[in-house]
């Protein structure tokens, strides 16, 4: 199951699984309201008691995926000092985190190639896009950090290590991306 904020009723649960499933499998505008529904072994008045559209289910599906991510980086990173461990604490959990949510992962990456769904899919009273900014600045965080302490360009290390990831992810694992870490903080470490 994917992990969602709260307490939600095993139904919503079910859709949401279903339609990650569904999305993954078929992209955004292949899946029907229909194929969710079946999929998630409810019936379609049911999914659309919960969710009006497949943007609203992609909306909240995006929101449990940035708010668990935003979690777990901030336990990962807060109480360590070393710098250098933290960035490679930060790019173990991001690897980490791929492997456990693979399917919501593609979804994001899909997405973020579609800029017309994205914009129909973000709007001001939506938390989405609080979220979204709110990782931005985590990333610029992590990526000051690693330029005033290690001397790394974290802005440029980080495109190394999410380019990897991607091709993994789109070529099945062709890359091992658990030796992503340690690989690209010694390769972008001053003086490397």
């Amino acid at each position: 199951m994917i992990q969602t904020r709260g307490s939600l009723s095993q139904t919503k649960e079910k859709i949401l699984h279903a339609s990650l499933v569904e999305f993954s499998e078929n992209g955004l505008e292949g899946s029907t309201m229909r194929a969710i529904a079946q999929r998630a072994g409810t019936s379609l008045g049911l999914t659309y008691n919960y969710f009006k559209n497949k943007d609203e289910i992609v909306k909240e599906l995006l929101i449990n995926f940035f708010e668990n991510r935003e979690k777990v980086i901030t336990e990962s990173i807060q109480h360590l000092s070393d710098t250098e461990l933290a960035i490679e604490t930060h790019l173990r959990f991001l690897v980490e985190d791929i492997r456990k949510n693979e399917m919501m992962y593609r979804l994001h990456l899909s997405l973020l190639l579609q800029p017309k769904i994205m914009k129909r899919i973000k709007s001001n009273e939506h938390p989405f896009q609080e979220l979204q900014e709110r990782d931005k600045k985590l990333f610029a965080l992590i990526s000051k950090t690693a330029q005033q302490d290690l001397g790394i360009d974290a802005s440029v290390m980080m495109t190394f290590a999410l380019g990897i990831i991607t091709l993994s992810l789109a070529n099945e694992r062709s890359v091992d991306i658990s030796l992503i870490p340690k690989l690209l903080i010694q390769s972008f470490k001053k003086g490397s």
